[in-house]
């Protein structure tokens, strides 16, 4: 049984939680002060490995791609296995915000070797993993084949390798030491976990 708090106890916890939603009101507001620019996405193709045959086109933000990629956009739309146009003769279906048709994505952030002890503007101390990389932390893209054989256990398979201990250089050189990737399938915050490398 945990011992009763005392009315200055409380105080502080109340104050503490007031200092928090504070802080996460101002952090909600600077979020969206600075939208991303329609130039830092791409239009990309994604062959759908849930139904066969189908091709959407999505819009995604740069950024994580040039990075999985290790270089420029085109060289990260080959790695992820995306297509820069879409085929001759083909229908993509435009998936927009909002749009309930789950994708498969690498989820994933760097971290080097050392945790950093983080001061929260409410009076908390915890211990991040993750390093921002030119202003960015955790990233997402789209990840498929652009041909062959395609479903999930495919996919699985291709994330496995990419991050497996032969390629222990690609693996470092994306998440770092404290790092982690994720392969997921969903879409908004409704998403399952399909495998996980470190």
């Amino acid at each position: 049984m945990g011992r009763y708090k005392s009315i200055g106890d409380l105080t502080e916890l109340l104050e503490q939680a007031k200092r928090r939603k504070a802080a996460m009101e101002k952090r909600k507001v600077e979020s969206t002060a600075t939208p991303q620019k329609a130039k830092d996405k791409a239009t990309v193709y994604y062959r759908d490995p849930v139904i066969a045959g189908r091709l959407l086109k999505l819009t995604v933000p740069q950024a994580g791609i040039i990075k999985f990629g290790g270089s420029t956009l085109v060289a990260g739309i080959t790695a992820c296995g995306l297509l820069a146009d879409a085929p001759d003769g083909s229908s993509p279906v435009e998936i927009l915000k909002g749009s309930k048709v789950p994708i498969i994505k690498i989820c994933w952030y760097f971290g080097d070797a050392t945790g950093k002890r983080v001061a929260t503007d409410w009076g908390t101390v915890y211990t991040k993993p993750y390093d921002a990389d030119g202003g960015q932390s955790h990233y997402s893209i789209p990840f498929t084949t652009a041909s062959g054989t395609l479903n999930v256990n495919t996919l699985i398979t291709k994330f496995n390798e990419f991050f497996d201990s032969d390629q222990e250089a690609n693996k470092r050189n994306l998440i770092g030491v404290l790092g982690e990737a994720t392969l997921t399938i969903g879409y908004g915050n409704q998403t399952t976990i399909l495998a996980r490398a470190k």
